[in-house]
């Protein structure tokens, strides 16, 4: 008998002018949290944050943390930010499931930018006249090289002095 199923989800927009517009959403049987986070793509410094809770274990004790959101607003996505975050939305009188699901939230502005590089490259090096194989690699090369810049030692692919095919375990954070 399967008595709980979680789901998380992030989706991230790029809006018009360039910002960024960071939705994440927790669910299970009891919950159903989301936050909407507006982030400034350039500095990676949020802009507006707002969280909704429609479905809740204990009704209006839930909904309480869910006023402090905008203070988000002003924080640098980056090292310390999950601190932050902690310190603002979380404790006593916080909520730990919105805790964890703005912290998700930020994990994901990195990769985000990522694949707006992706995109970036991929029609820089198409319009040089690059088949779409040398494309590919191209990209994958350059967002290899910016991982190992940005985020390094976080995962195989990102492995500093490595071929990417390290054993799991062996370094990283």
């Amino acid at each position: 008998m399967i008595v709980l199923c979680r789901k998380t989800g992030v989706t991230v927009q790029e809006l018009p002018g360039g910002d960024l517009l960071m939705h994440g959403q927790f669910e299970d049987q009891n919950h159903l949290l989301d936050v909407q986070i507006k982030v400034n793509r350039e500095s990676g410094t949020v802009t507006s944050a707002y969280a909704s809770m429609s479905r809740t274990p204990f009704g209006e004790v839930c909904l309480g943390p869910l006023a402090v959101v905008g203070k988000l607003a002003g924080v640098n996505i980056g090292p310390g930010s999950a601190r932050k975050v902690t310190a603002l939305l979380g404790g006593p009188r916080g909520c730990t499931h919105l805790v964890d699901l703005v912290v998700e939230v930020f994990r994901a502005y990195t990769p985000a930018l990522a694949r707006l590089e992706e995109f970036r490259l991929s029609d820089a090096y198409a319009a040089e006249g690059s088949p779409p194989e040398e494309v590919r690699a191209k990209v994958f090369d350059d967002i290899r090289a910016l991982g190992r810049q940005v985020i390094p030692n976080s995962c195989a692919a990102y492995e500093i002095g490595g071929s990417g095919g390290g054993e799991p375990g062996a370094g990283g954070r």
